[in-house]
């Protein structure tokens, strides 16, 4: 899945963010929690075969001392987002539909921070996130809510399907995409049954993926 995060922009607005408290509770295309998610625990496994990304479970972040974000829901229901990992080393996504997502900012991200304000308000903190939004990016809205902070929801349309091929490496339990970069991710892996679950290298982020029937 090749989006840039809409945690990940802010972090790029102020340069670098501090850190991730574990992920939370993901939800299914039914909007509900995935227990994968909750209880995942590396196993490794047979990964070979295609898989539909179903749930994700993203960590709240820290950007500043003053700043924090937190995912309140990822909507799968309109996005068909399928990886094929094959027996030759190689694995294939493609995608297609939509994926929505919210996202609540806490007040400090829009209040100055160490003297760089990074938005005056939820409109201007829109204005950026929009500034390095990609393409792919095709609706973006931030309100003020309850709190101070900003809830902005975003939506990714991958028009046509959108395909790339990168090589895998398996070492046990670790699953190690584009080995043969300068610094590739390290990530853990459990298949069990009809379920693949990969925890990030930082362990900020575990997605859920369903075998899909040949």
């Amino acid at each position: 899945m090749r989006t840039l995060s809409s945690i990940l922009v802010l972090c790029l607005l102020v340069a670098a963010c501090k850190g991730s408290s574990g992920p939370t509770v993901g939800k299914d295309d039914a909007g509900t929690p995935d227990p994968a998610c909750v209880s995942f625990s590396v196993c490794g496994g047979d990964i070979v075969g295609k898989w539909r990304w179903t749930a994700n479970c993203r960590a709240p972040m820290q950007v500043t001392d003053d700043c924090d974000t937190a995912p309140i829901q990822i909507d799968l229901s309109h996005l068909n987002d399928v990886y094929e990992y094959r027996s030759d080393g190689t694995v294939q996504d493609q995608t297609s539909g939509v994926l929505r997502e919210a996202v609540r900012y806490t007040k400090g991200c829009i209040t100055p921070v160490r003297g760089n304000r990074i938005a005056a308000t939820c409109d201007d903190l829109e204005v950026e996130l929009r500034s390095w939004a990609g393409e792919q990016v095709t609706a973006l809205d931030c309100l003020a809510d309850s709190t101070g902070g900003c809830v902005c929801t975003y939506a990714y349309t991958y028009t046509g399907t959108t395909s790339f091929t990168h090589n895998y490496t398996i070492h046990g339990d670790q699953l190690i995409p584009n080995p043969d970069g300068s610094d590739p991710a390290i990530e853990s892996y459990c298949v069990s049954g009809d379920t693949l679950v990969i925890q990030s290298e930082d362990y900020s982020s575990i997605n859920v993926y369903k075998k899909v029937s040949p």
